[in-house]
């Protein structure tokens, strides 16, 4: 039985990618009913659901929580839920935490504990991923960059909530940028070079860019834009011979496959299957990529400049 705490992401994300294509029975606390039920695509999955009045009760019956919650409050749930000797693993959400101090915090306790657990970096599952896997092997290559162009809808529908804010773990690097850090920890890359936020607003940051190396590795170079006029998801390669273009469109999810035995689901679910099936592996190479994604989110912190 899965628990799955957040009734947002939580919802129209991870209980497709579970009752729907892992075919996982849910516990979810009622209150998250009407909210499910308004939505046709999830109401599917009320069969696979069993709802209980309480959070607590949830938990007291699941072997496997996901906790898709504000990054402020996974760290003090986890601890809760570490309590519990019923629950065995872990599912959370990206960033671990509001800061990278408390993230680090949160994933020292886990390593050091006996639970299995995965981080939402769904980035290493995309099909493009084994594109710039496969680049960063030739020796041809000498640079790697990403541009991710957006207009964030907290901008666009002008939403005061927590993704908008780098306090509450927000923002263009710690809730966006952070995937692309999984990616680039998990390819070997361990030194940023530079780091930038841009705020076009006071105060209000909309644009990162850094820069990143790693031993036998290309320059890695990385840009988003959460305030962009127009959406766009581009992968070039440099060599000696100049630019190339590696993927051109409109979001880094345009390759996902369609889920189209549960029409109308996030498209972020198949990769969220990915990750539960993922138990099944051995956990040291996600171990090692979530020190090395951590690391990297220090050092971007660290190196930081605002403009």
């Amino acid at each position: 039985m899965i628990a799955i705490l957040g009734s947002g992401f939580g919802l129209y994300g991870y209980l497709p990618a579970l009752a729907g294509l892992a075919g996982q029975q849910i516990v979810l606390p009622l209150r998250y009913r009407p909210r499910l039920m308004l939505r046709s695509e999830l109401a599917v999955f009320a069969c696979q659901i069993t709802w209980v009045e309480t959070e607590d009760q949830a938990l007291d019956q699941a072997e496997c929580v996901v906790i898709a919650l504000q990054p402020k409050d996974q760290p003090a749930k986890v601890l809760a839920c570490l309590d519990r000797p019923n629950i065995r693993r872990f599912m959370l959400e990206k960033p671990l935490a509001a800061t990278e101090a408390e993230g680090a915090a949160l994933l020292d306790l886990l390593l050091n504990g006996d639970h299995a657990f995965r981080v939402g970096y769904i980035f290493c599952f995309l099909p493009w991923a084994n594109k710039i896997r496969q680049m960063c092997k030739s020796f041809d290559v000498l640079s790697v960059e990403i541009k991710w162009h957006f207009n964030a809808q907290y901008f666009r529908r002008n939403q005061n909530i927590w993704k908008r804010r780098e306090q509450d773990g927000g923002g263009p690097l710690r809730f966006y940028g952070i995937q692309v850090l999984a990616l680039f920890a998990e390819l070997g890359f361990g030194q940023v070079v530079s780091s930038t936020l841009t705020a076009r607003s006071a105060g209000e940051v909309d644009q990162w860019v850094a820069t990143m190396n790693g031993t036998g590795l290309p320059m890695a170079k990385i840009m988003i834009d959460a305030r962009a006029s127009e959406e766009s998801f581009v992968i070039s390669t440099g060599t000696a011979g100049g630019e190339s273009v590696l993927i051109q469109g409109r979001t880094p999810f345009d390759e996902v496959a369609q889920v189209t035995t549960f029409v109308g689901t996030d498209a972020r679910a198949t990769l969220l299957y990915k990750l539960f099936q993922s138990f099944d592996e051995n956990s040291d190479k996600y171990y090692q990529c979530y020190l090395g994604a951590q690391d990297l989110w220090r050092q971007s912190e660290t190196k930081l400049q605002y403009l």
